[in-house]
């Protein structure tokens, strides 16, 4: 089972992290990052939700062979 993700959002940050499908992002404040563990402590079965998207989004996008592919395309255009 993957976990939700809960971030802010900053640098590449943004590009893994769906906000609402696979985690949260928030703006860099203590207060609300610890609203959004509350919350997803209260509504568990949103949790388990995000969290399997997490892992499927991991698992496709974030591969050995993806990040290769990636790479060989950056090359490729120069």
């Amino acid at each position: 089972m993957g976990k939700p993700i809960i971030a802010t959002s900053v640098g590449g940050i943004p590009e893994a992290i769906d906000d609402g499908f696979n985690g949260f992002l928030v703006e860099p404040d203590e207060n609300l990052i610890a609203e959004k563990i509350c919350f997803l402590i209260e509504h568990r079965d949103l949790a388990s939700e995000l969290g399997r998207s997490a892992k499927a989004t991991a698992q496709e996008r974030f591969t050995w062979k993806r990040s290769a592919e990636r790479f060989i395309d950056i090359y490729r255009k120069r």
